[in-house]
């Protein structure tokens, strides 16, 4: 005769019960660890923009020392403001001492952030080079570079050039 012992094999209700239990705390917590508001996207997608940021703000550093260069040899007369707009990386004045930067034409793609447009009355998702200190006939003006997001917490200013 078989013993009790040996002729019970195989898992019980109860266990499958209590794992699924225990998978299901599991999954919650990671569903709440990748979607709440300090998950991993939203950190990625804040992440993604920063870059963007700084790779528009690095490139319009390069553009500057471009121009500063190319001023010393060639001697222009020109101000850094017209240098940009000749090669197309600002476009007209949109108010007073405010450009919108065409970062297409800046970093050579149309990217996540900043193929919107500007007016007078209205930025949204942005980036424009402003007036921090005019030009004089002794020294170059001083511009920073600012984001404007579709709403006022996605502002930023980049720094100055």
């Amino acid at each position: 005769m078989k013993s009790f012992v040996e002729s019970k094999r195989g898992i019980t209700l109860v266990s499958l019960v209590v794992t699924i239990i225990v998978l299901l705390i599991l999954a919650g917590t990671s569903m709440g660890l990748v979607l709440n508001d300090n998950g991993i996207i939203k950190m990625s997608q804040e992440l993604q923009s920063k870059t963007l940021h700084s790779n528009v703000y690095g490139q319009l550093q390069m553009e500057a020392l471009n121009y500063k260069l190319e001023k010393d040899v060639d001697d222009a007369s020109d101000n850094l403001i017209s240098y940009l707009q000749r090669k197309s990386i600002i476009g007209r004045e949109i108010e007073s001492g405010k450009w919108q930067i065409n970062v297409v034409k800046l970093l050579g793609a149309e990217q996540k952030y900043g193929n919107g447009t500007a007016t007078a009355s209205e930025r949204k998702d942005v980036y424009m080079l402003e007036i921090v200190k005019s030009a004089t006939s002794n020294s170059e003006g001083e511009y920073k570079v600012m984001y404007y997001g579709e709403n006022s917490s996605e502002n930023a200013d980049l720094g100055n050039i």
